[in-house]
């Protein structure tokens, strides 16, 4: 019999560096820098140990040690990035958190792990209350002084806020005003 080999299990850097490949020519520079936040935070986090998907897996009971410790590392011990680098404040906010859950799904997909078991309880639900008739109507007659007749953006910006008036008052979504042509209308 051939001796098999020892491979090491791949690192979540890794599997960043291949997702980052994967989708290069479909995301914006921008979009494929994101799962790096992450990258760097699991390192700060444990500098001497280099993070892997399968240590990101639910115990039979669904838990998660590390995500749990990294969780809480983030929420009550990490430094949030200052100008100059210089580390201030404590303690990162519910929304980079939780798009640092976001960003650990999308590489335990790639890696055919399963990742729905992530609990995203950083994510903020903001309730939104719809504008009243008369709210939308004092929108319309507002005129900031950036958009008095003359200025270079007027026509521009007009036509925003006529656009955004038109939605509120007839009730399509913008993504249907956005790409018109893309869904069908009745």
């Amino acid at each position: 019999m051939a001796a098999e080999a020892h491979t090491s299990p791949r690192t979540l850097a890794e599997v960043y560096a291949d997702w980052k490949n994967a989708y290069r020519a479909h995301l914006a520079a921008k979009t494929l820098s994101n799962p790096q936040g992450l990258i760097n935070r699991l390192t700060e986090w444990r500098p001497n140990t280099l993070a892997t998907p399968q240590e990101f897996q639910p115990d039979a009971h669904g838990h998660c040690r590390p995500l749990e410790d990294f969780c809480a590392w983030l929420v009550q011990d990490a430094r949030l990035p200052g100008k100059n680098g210089t580390k201030w404040d404590r303690g990162f906010y519910n929304n980079t958190i939780s798009t640092y859950l976001k960003n650990l799904r999308k590489l335990l997909k790639l890696e055919r792990l399963p990742s729905d078991w992530i609990e995203d309880e950083f994510g903020e639900k903001v309730e939104r209350d719809p504008l009243i008739f008369e709210e939308v109507l004092q929108l319309y007659r507002h005129e900031p002084l950036e958009l008095k007749k003359g200025s270079t953006n007027y026509l521009s910006r007009r036509q925003v806020r006529e656009a955004f008036v038109f939605n509120c008052l007839t009730g399509p979504r913008y993504s249907d005003l956005a790409c018109p042509g893309s869904s069908p209308r009745t």
